[in-house]
């Protein structure tokens, strides 16, 4: 189970709303200043995720909650979303080179990025039904104002 914490910003009946902050591990890794995701997050800002879930917890508005989803769903979606787009336009580029050689690789390529993210999207959009792959409150934090941190249990 990966675990992250959450500020709780609205409560109805026994559903919360909470926030979650995206995190970066830049500041961690060695490679940082030679890295595109580091530039990335250095101009686009921080950006915070709200999602409204099922709490048994008590928590309130203002109190930190930790957040849990199982590995497996986090590992399934990044394979999705990384591995999808591109194995379409390898395949649409490979498909069109044989048909139609470099500009037909170029065209295929093109085409097939383009076939692959909007499977994504609509693979997404059914996904996010699925509550098997949805976070789960796991526990309210005793302190309202205890630091965020970020962590991985097994």
């Amino acid at each position: 189970m990966i675990e992250e914490q959450a500020r709780v910003v609205e409560r109805h009946g026994d559903r919360i709303r909470v926030e979650v902050e995206r995190q970066s591990t830049c500041g961690q890794c060695s490679a940082r200043h030679g890295c595109g995701t580091e530039v990335l997050s250095r101009y686009l800002g921080r950006r915070s995720v709200r999602l409204e879930l099922d709490d048994t917890t008590g928590a309130e508005p203002g109190d930190r909650v930790v957040l849990g989803i199982a590995e497996a769903a986090l590992v399934s979606g990044s394979a999705a979303v990384y591995l999808a787009p591109l194995a379409a336009l390898a395949a649409a580029g490979l498909a069109g080179e044989t048909l139609a050689g470099e500009p037909g690789a170029i065209l295929g390529g093109l085409a097939g990025l383009v076939a692959g993210l909007f499977w994504l999207r609509r693979h997404g959009q059914r996904l996010a039904r699925d509550q098997r792959l949805m976070p789960v409150v796991l526990r309210r934090l005793p302190d309202r104002e205890a630091p965020l941190q970020f962590h991985s249990t097994s």
